[in-house]
């Protein structure tokens, strides 16, 4: 999913994604009031607002979210704020559905990526040892 119109209301934006039966999300933006994952489904958010994330997760299930934001992100058992890639805050709240299901933190998985200037600064120095490299022949 790349986007979807706001504000959230009954006539734009999406209120609720379900995920079920080994189905996989992308979502990259827009805005949406609650994820819910369950029976071996994967969802990977790399922007946008969510408000919610509930995972179903059994014993024998393998169902995940992973987060993609900059590091200084906090994770706590309720919930997670940060920032997207693009530098756009982001808080999501965990739903805890209760027992035989664990808590939903235990299934949240976080990948940090380097904001847009680390990049840049990578990508100018890598430019610089490769001239460098040139002239020493």
């Amino acid at each position: 999913m790349q986007y979807t119109s706001t504000p959230l209301s009954n006539s734009s934006g999406i209120y609720d994604i379900v995920l079920g039966n080994n189905s996989e999300l992308l979502y990259l933006g827009g805005i949406t009031q609650e994820i819910t994952v369950g029976n071996n489904a994967k969802a990977y958010l790399k922007g946008g607002r969510i408000d919610g994330i509930t995972l179903y997760r059994r014993p024998q299930d393998s169902c995940y979210v992973t987060i993609f934001c900059q590091e200084g992100y906090q994770k706590n058992t309720s919930g997670i704020s940060g920032l997207w890639a693009d530098g756009t805050s982001f808080n999501i709240q965990f739903v805890n559905v209760g027992s035989p299901y664990p808590p939903t933190a235990n299934y949240v998985f976080v990948e940090t990526v380097p904001e847009l200037a680390t990049l840049v600064l990578f990508g100018l120095g890598g430019l610089m040892l490769r001239r460098k490299n040139r002239g020493i022949q």
